[in-house]
């Protein structure tokens, strides 16, 4: 499927559609990164996730880079890497589909950005399938930080309720992936994308 750039569709006359561009948002632990494999697997697109950007570009986890610079520098350098994803995809005009940090939506402008140039998908997850899936994953407590003093486990509650309505307001879609796998994910997912 393509894509415009979220100007509306193209004339008859006017250029060409632009490929492709997807961004997943969502909670920690609801499943981006693995199901943006899978999308783009089913597209035949390019994937990238913004946090492992981040990790190469700064040579540190995303927990050291909090525990350096601090979260203010950290969202700057998220907000910088989300711009350049989206420089080079127009410049490449490939599909692509990018898994996003769960903090992303917190700057307004972030989410201006990937509603302007693409369409973005919430997975949406509950409390407890959250939290499960978060203290199941051993990387996570040693890579993501807990951001309000607890583990990373015990803050869901918390976090998930002030980032709901800003992860509502910036999805064109939403997905709610309770009790699905990866591939039925995906596969709704695409779905979507042909109704668009």
């Amino acid at each position: 499927m393509r894509e415009t750039t979220g100007d509306g569709p193209p004339s008859r006359d006017g250029p060409s559609p632009r490929p492709l561009l997807l961004f997943l948002i969502g909670y920690r632990g609801s499943g981006k990164s693995s199901t943006a494999r899978a999308v783009a697997a089913l597209l035949g697109a390019r994937v990238l996730d913004t946090d492992a950007l981040i990790e190469e570009d700064r040579g540190q986890t995303i927990a050291e880079v909090f525990a350096a610079r601090g979260e203010a520098a950290f969202r700057a350098c998220e907000s910088a890497v989300l711009a350049r994803v989206i420089g080079e995809w127009r410049e490449a005009s490939v599909p692509l589909v990018v898994a996003t940090g769960g903090g992303i939506v917190l700057d307004p402008a972030n989410v201006a950005r990937m509603r302007a140039r693409g369409r973005v998908v919430w997975l949406r997850a509950g409390v407890e399938v959250l939290r499960s899936r978060i203290a199941r994953d051993p990387r996570s407590e040693a890579s993501r930080p807990a951001l309000r003093g607890s583990s990373s486990v015990d803050e869901v509650d918390e976090l998930l309720y002030a980032r709901e309505p800003l992860y509502r307001a910036a999805a064109h879609h939403v997905v709610d992936t309770d009790g699905l796998e990866v591939p039925e994910v995906a596969g709704i997912i695409v779905e979507s994308l042909r109704g668009d």
